[in-house]
């Protein structure tokens, strides 16, 4: 018998676990900011689910075979990640251009058509947030986790 050091072999992960992905994915963010985000994604993901659909088929309309099932899958795929990602991209629409212009527009007119109108642009940035949530989510996400910062509200962190 050879007379050779053992070594011990460091541990091998089974796969790709996605509660640590998302555990990672979520170590950016407050627990209060994303928890209170939550409510937002029963109006936002079927709506995403919806216009994403709606624009992969308007661009590839009827795709049989193996194209068909790959379009399918991304419409469906694509509102996973809106949802993943959402937070993060409901923060970066509050500190945009627009979702500033939108947030500190003034309404003129009749009290019931303010409320109305105040409601609408609160949804609409809702929706904005989700649509573009799938590219600036991500981008977001990357931005502070390599800054390291956490991202929540100010009465997250009082």
């Amino acid at each position: 018998m050879s007379e050779g050091k053992n070594y011990v072999q460091p541990p091998h992960e089974g796969g790709f676990n996605p509660i640590s992905k998302l555990k990672e994915i979520y170590a950016n963010l407050h627990p209060d900011y994303w928890k209170r985000k939550l409510p937002h994604l029963l109006l936002v993901i079927p709506v995403v689910w919806f216009i994403d659909s709606l624009i992969l088929f308007a661009m590839f309309p009827y795709q049989g075979g193996a194209m068909g099932l790959l379009l399918m899958l991304l419409s469906l795929g694509l509102p996973i990640v809106s949802a993943i990602f959402y937070p993060y991209s409901l923060y970066w629409y509050n500190d945009s251009f627009i979702g500033r212009m939108l947030n500190n527009m003034f309404h003129l007119g009749g009290f019931w058509t303010v409320v109305l109108r105040i409601i609408m642009t609160a949804i609409g940035g809702i929706l904005i947030a989700g649509i573009f949530s799938p590219l600036m989510g991500v981008l977001t996400w990357k931005k502070y986790k390599k800054k390291n910062l956490i991202i929540g509200e100010e009465k997250d962190f009082l």
